[in-house]
């Protein structure tokens, strides 16, 4: 795909496009992130669909990786994480 052929758009809008798509087809928006069903996931997808800027604060360890995993399947670009970040 050469450059004149790639579409481009903003992180904002490509999270999304993707976001719209997981609920169309009624696929789980972050699998294996449980107990936020009913208040952080309507308000994150709200923030995604608004296009609005949020931070995610997490615990350190397995919570924040998991949420950083579910978050970065709504996007084809990579994310950088700093190590010892927190």
């Amino acid at each position: 795909m050469g450059e004149s052929a790639r579409i481009h758009r903003t992180v904002k809008d490509e999270l999304r496009e993707n976001l719209i798509c997981l609920l169309e087809n009624g696929s789980p928006l972050f699998p294996g992130i449980v107990g936020y069903e009913e208040s952080v996931i309507p308000q994150l997808v709200n923030a995604v669909l608004s296009r609005h800027n949020f931070i995610l604060l997490a615990s350190a360890g397995r919570r924040r990786a998991a949420s950083c995993a579910s978050s970065s399947r709504c996007s084809t670009k990579r994310f950088r994480f700093s190590p010892g970040a927190k």
